[in-house]
């Protein structure tokens, strides 16, 4: 499949996850329910309750960081 692989994305943080990477404070969760913060080219059918928590936020993003073969891309620590 063919698309564009010339990108750069710059993350200022040193990973993927922006205010789910950043916020890992006890209960911290999503307050709309999970199946909405699914991209809706990788839904994610296994959420594991209507609000997830932050660590299961945080895992789909990095899964689908690596699924869709971005970690390449990403230049941590640059700020803008």
């Amino acid at each position: 499949r063919e698309g564009i692989t010339d990108f750069v994305v710059l993350e200022r943080g040193g990973s993927v996850g922006g205010t789910w990477r950043d916020n890992d404070y006890p209960g911290c969760a999503c307050d709309v329910p999970s199946h909405l913060y699914s991209f809706s080219f990788a839904p994610n059918p296994d959420w594991p309750r209507t609000f997830s928590g932050q660590q299961h936020i945080r895992a789909y993003l990095e899964h689908v960081t690596d699924v869709f073969r971005l970690r390449p891309h990403i230049r941590p620590h640059c700020e803008v």
